[in-house]
């Protein structure tokens, strides 16, 4: 009876361990270098506005991008939807 406890508790424990969807990332993780002055200017940001860094950083690029006439591939998503 011991080893039937066992052998199930190992069943469900490889069940849970490797057939556990694992979210994939949906943005690629880089490192980057800036000023601390820059660093500064965008926690006082975060800090009185309540907007992510990285959020900052990303619509900064979007509009580097832009400037550059550059598409940089990101698919906007209209805030209304057209009805049918």
């Amino acid at each position: 009876m011991p080893y039937e406890y066992v052998n199930r508790y190992l069943t469900v424990l490889y069940q849970v361990s490797y057939t556990h969807v694992v979210p994939t990332r949906i943005r690629p993780i880089i490192t980057i270098t800036i000023d601390a002055e820059q660093e500064k200017a965008l926690r006082s940001i975060k800090d009185t506005e309540g907007v992510p860094v990285s959020f900052q950083v990303r619509k900064a690029l979007e509009m580097w991008f832009e400037k550059k006439g550059i598409k940089s591939g990101r698919q906007r998503v209209s805030k209304t939807r057209p009805r049918p």
